[in-house]
């Protein structure tokens, strides 16, 4: 009863014991594939017949092998054919799409390109190469279109939501914003635009001093962008002191002027 028991085991568990000595166990081929048998051994005799990978080529005529013995015999190998073609042309400017990674390209094999954002090729916008022979056929020039260098550096202004790139295409736009202590006329930010490989002008951040000063019997009559003002006495006083005050990089007024009273004699 355990000897029955023991061989069951054995056959569950080590279907090994299932083949002769003379059985071969399945081959791995490199860049090459067969047909798998049904339970994963060859016997005595048995032969496959092997097909090498797209762009690959049998190294010999010869493409099987023989269970002999339990081994194999002349195992086939899979080399790269001398018609297929290596990594595509690195392009400057230009990359790649809808290409997965693979080492060998088998030849009429076709890739394209497309020129990055700033510059454009002949005629399409996208181009695409072949491998013929062992060789690929020419990529795109990607030259670069009417752009934009960097934005003008503006003082005491920062460009806002934006990552570093080196070209701008026309219809960019750049968004500065002034520091703190600083302000421009009307917004907050101020947008600017590549036209025909030209930025707009971008704003003047000027210190913001805050409140005017005041000046009892006296009123600002002229200000200049919030950053100079001229005052003007009241009927019956006159002005002494300076006539205007300026707003200063430190965010503080030039001291102010004072109206006296003119005395009645």
């Amino acid at each position: 009863m355990c000897v029955r028991y023991l061989v069951f085991f054995l056959l569950v568990w080590n279907p090994q014991v299932l083949h002769d000595e003379k059985a071969c166990v399945p081959l791995t081929i490199p860049n090459g594939n067969y047909d798998a048998s049904t339970d994963g051994w060859y016997g005595e005799g048995d032969r496959i017949w092997v097909r090498c990978d797209e762009g690959y080529e049998h190294k010999v005529r010869d493409a099987t092998a023989q269970c002999i013995n339990g081994t194999w015999s002349s195992v086939p190998i899979c080399e790269k054919s001398t018609e297929s073609c290596g990594d595509p042309p690195k392009i400057p400017h230009a990359v790649i799409i809808v290409k997965g990674y693979q080492e060998v390209f088998a030849v009429n094999s076709q890739l394209q390109y497309q020129c990055e954002d700033g510059y454009t090729a002949e005629g399409e916008d996208t181009k695409t190469i072949i491998c013929i022979s062992g060789n690929w056929t020419e990529g795109p020039t990607c030259k670069i279109t009417q752009s934009c260098a960097e934005p003008p550096k503006i003082p005491h202004a920062v460009i806002i939501n934006r990552e570093y790139q080196e070209v701008f295409v026309n219809d960019s736009t750049v968004q500065y914003q002034c520091e703190d202590g600083y302000a421009a006329e009307g917004s907050d930010t101020k947008t600017i635009t590549c036209i025909s490989g030209n930025w707009t002008e971008g704003p003047t951040c000027n210190a913001n001093c805050g409140d005017y000063p005041s000046v009892p019997n006296g009123d600002v009559v002229v200000q200049v962008n919030g950053t100079s003002l001229k005052y003007q006495c009241n009927k019956l006083y006159t002005l002494e002191g300076p006539e205007s005050v300026t707003c200063q990089s430190n965010g503080k007024w030039t001291e102010p002027p004072s109206c006296r009273g003119i005395n009645k004699s």
